[in-house]
């Protein structure tokens, strides 16, 4: 067994289990390559953990493991093994995504899909998701099933992180969170 980012745990057969939730993931590995490229990977991950859409994957999680690589963690149960009539719907949806948002497409014909919830899902390859200089033309008015919800982070939250990541100082850091009972 292999513990990736210390949330992950990978199984003989490269079964993943995200060890926050007990859901299983797909786990993507990959060569970290140079600044640039992974200040735009940095940001293409940021856009997908954001995204919702059912017929993409969620990112759970992503980042460096070591020096010379990083990894994804998608929402989704390897493989699918229903209709591929509905696979072909969820392509097609996940496709009409990137494009709506201006994102780079998927690529070839061989797209990994994984389960979700029942349905297929698309597992976005490396090369999906950037940012492209497409324009919006021929998106549809109405086609609501297309754009999805895109989730904007807490600033509560980053102002949290900020302090948590701070460099060491020599005064002691408290930091207490509450929330009203529901």
């Amino acid at each position: 067994m292999q513990l990736v980012a210390d949330r992950f745990v990978v199984d003989d057969r490269g079964h993943a289990i995200d060890l926050a939730t007990h859901d299983r993931v797909h786990l993507v590995s990959s060569s970290a390559g140079g600044p640039g490229e992974q200040a735009a990977w940095a940001e293409r991950c940021a856009w997908f953990a954001s995204l919702v859409h059912p017929s993409i994957a969620g990112l759970v999680d992503y980042g460096t493991i070591g020096e010379s690589r990083r990894f994804e963690a998608w929402r989704a149960n390897p493989g699918w093994r229903g209709s591929n009539v509905a696979a072909e719907q969820a392509v097609m949806r996940a496709s009409g995504v990137l494009h709506a948002n201006g994102r780079s497409s998927l690529r070839g014909l061989s797209v990994t899909l994984g389960c979700c919830g029942g349905r297929p899902v698309v597992i976005p390859d490396d090369g999906a998701g950037f940012p492209s200089n497409r324009t919006l033309e021929g998106v549809e008015d109405g086609t609501r099933d297309v754009l999805g919800i895109l989730r904007e982070p807490d600033r509560r939250v980053a102002s949290i992180a900020e302090i948590i990541g701070a460099p060491a100082s020599p005064r002691m850091v408290a930091l207490a969170i509450w929330a009203p009972e529901r």
